[in-house]
């Protein structure tokens, strides 16, 4: 339906060859607009014809050439918004979707605008609410407010009266592939070295550098970068907190407890408004068994948060951690009141750790109409302190279930059997689900270590390259990638596929892909952290058997957050055996005979099969 003159919206999107995107992209744009113009930036596939076919009329196409500088792009975009007279602008990539929770999109907006006419600057939040970009924009755009940056643009020039967050908006975006985020990576390093070298005082370049050698895994000079910008004088308070946590982020997961507690400080000096680093900092000083400063800073985490507290980070602008806000600093009180021997503390705690989390996941499935499964950021426990900061770039994380890939590639070689393996915490239910496997018919690593279905010859290596309950690394990744590949070559000598479990395997998921092939399927034993814990305390195997498991859990969601794999439940297992194993089949490409199936069923019934 074409929509009125009177009020008139025009959508601007930057595109190359983005013909697998471009029609999905401005559907999601025009309910709401009436034209949606076009920026070709480059094109030489059927982007173009697509995008006619796809609007219509209401479509307009203008050329720039692309210079490696995505402001200039959107300065463009929006001179060209301008010139047709559109009275505002909304800016929209190829691999973005515009959601609007409104019966009439297009009566919301209206109402919104006419309602706020001094808001020149329209934020929308992203899907998992963990960030938000500049999108809508009343036109014509004062000569002080232009986009800046060649990479990581943002909108300039405005004051705080000038902006405010679009309510019951969101967008999302189409995760991109490894190769398509490698590249990006590659290509925003290049240009945002040349810019903190051209602008060393500005924090945001600093911020962003972090950001990209982050996601490229360099940690130090990541930390390196966040400290620049935190180190600026003049910077943006709420950038300078954020770039601390970030690098106390990466301290905590360098094990190096006092550097990040004293980022989370540097962090609270800048701006006090984040719940996250207080949270934070009471997780490091639990680490450094300072229990009583552990206490302090979680309360005033929770003074602050959003569950019981003055929700004092409401009204920020850059990335939150939301389940720092909610329900993690419980959870670090939790642990400590149970370090304490304060058990009734404990448990009051944890009841309210579940109430908060809750509470969390509640207000974002009604924010974006959103099941509590999609629910994002999905962290399950206080020892990831990880936040969504470069959700916008995530790494594509494949479907649970997938098809089998008959031939698999190991240092040039090719293969054409199964081999999977089993990762995840003790006490999870990873030995009912190797027994599982077994009796379907994989090749599961026996003589087993006891009853645990645990391969004996590489249970002893993983306990000499991880020792226990710390973790610490005693064997180098060669050696053990070495191992690893004769240990599958040695096994390969029947048609059976080939599994290992055990949850040391949780501390060396890329190494079995180095070792055993790109395609290894994997399948994460899922049970909730708490109930696993509680189960190996009963066994009394180490004094502070946390410290392993909220590791192996740790390990084993972020190698997978980017990896295939299948989930299993353990409490689902238990409940009905038939259903997962039907997942199970359906993951591997396996087809065992129906009395396989009815024995991996009587497994998981016989008394003590769970």
């Amino acid at each position: 339906m074409h929509l009125s003159s009177s009020f008139r919206i025009c959508g601007t999107v930057l595109s190359g060859n983005a013909a697998s995107l471009i029609e999905a992209a401005v559907e999601s744009g025009l309910e709401f607009c009436d034209q949606i113009l076009l920026v070709d930036t480059g094109i030489t596939d059927d982007t173009k014809q697509r995008f006619g076919t796809k609007v219509g009329g209401r479509g307009i196409t203008s050329s720039l050439k692309w210079t490696n500088d995505f402001a200039a792009a959107r300065n463009f975009a929006m001179q060209e918004a301008m010139r047709i007279d559109a009275q505002y602008a909304m800016t929209l990539d190829t691999d973005e979707r515009v959601f609007i929770q409104h019966p009439n999109p297009r009566e919301f907006l209206a109402e919104q605008f006419a309602k706020h006419p001094d808001v020149v600057v329209w934020m929308v939040r992203s899907k998992c609410g963990s960030y938000a970009k500049e999108r809508f924009f009343k036109l014509p755009i004062p000569d002080r407010m232009k986009w800046s940056g060649r990479t990581h643009e943002c909108f300039t020039g405005y004051n705080h009266r000038e902006t405010a967050v679009l309510r019951d908006c969101y967008f999302d975006e189409v995760k991109k592939s490894p190769e398509q985020m490698q590249h990006k990576l590659e290509r925003d390093l290049r240009i945002l070295l040349e810019v903190t070298g051209a602008e060393p005082n500005n924090a945001r370049w600093w911020y962003f550098l972090g950001q990209t050698y982050k996601a490229l895994q360099q940690k130090e000079e990541a930390i390196q970068a966040y400290t620049k910008a935190v180190e600026i004088p003049n910077a943006w308070r709420e950038q300078a907190a954020c770039s601390a946590y970030c690098a106390a982020t990466l301290a905590y997961e360098l094990k190096d407890f006092d550097r990040s507690l004293a980022f989370c400080c540097s962090g609270l000096q800048r701006e006090s408004a984040w719940p996250e680093l207080f949270w934070l900092a009471g997780l490091n000083c639990f680490q450094l068994k300072l229990y009583a400063d552990a206490i302090t800073w979680s309360e005033a985490s929770i003074a602050i948060g959003h569950y019981s507290g003055r929700k004092q980070g409401e009204n920020r602008v850059l990335f939150r951690f939301s389940p720092g806000w909610f329900e993690c600093p419980f959870e670090v009180l939790l642990f400590t009141y149970r370090r304490l021997g304060k058990s009734e503390d404990a448990e009051r705690m944890k009841v309210l750790h579940q109430q908060a989390k809750q509470t969390r996941l509640d207000l974002q499935a009604s924010r974006v109409g959103i099941s509590e499964s999609e629910a994002i950021p999905s962290v399950t426990t206080w020892y990831e302190p990880v936040p969504v900061l470069y959700a916008s770039d995530s790494i594509s994380t494949a479907k649970n279930v997938g098809t089998l890939d008959a031939t698999q590639s190991v240092n040039g070689s090719r293969t054409t059997r199964l081999r999977l393996a089993i990762l995840g915490c003790y006490r999870s239910g990873s030995s009912v689900l190797a027994g599982i496997l077994e009796h379907l018919g994989i090749d599961m690593g026996a003589p087993y270590w006891g009853d645990y279905y645990e391969p004996q010859d590489l249970s002893e290596k993983l306990r000499i390259w991880w020792t226990e309950p710390h973790l610490i690394e005693a064997v180098s990744k060669p050696d053990r990638v070495r191992y690893l590949q004769e240990w599958i070559q040695t096994r390969e000598n029947t048609s059976q596929p080939i599994g290992a479990k055990h949850p040391l395997l949780s501390m060396s998921p890329s190494d079995l892909v180095e070792a055993w092939g790109d395609n290894t399927k994997f399948i994460w034993t899922s049970r909730p952290p708490l109930k696993s814990i509680e189960s190996l305390v009963k066994l009394g195997w180490w004094k502070e058997p946390e410290l392993i498991q909220l590791e192996l859990w740790y390990r084993t969601r972020r190698f997978l957050e980017s990896r295939e794999h299948l989930v299993i439940e353990f409490r689902e297992t238990l409940a009905d055996p038939a259903k997962q194993i039907d997942s199970l089949i359906e993951y591997l490409g396996i087809n065992p005979t129906a009395e396989q199936i009815a024995d991996a069923i009587q497994l998981v019934r016989r008394p003590g099969g769970g």
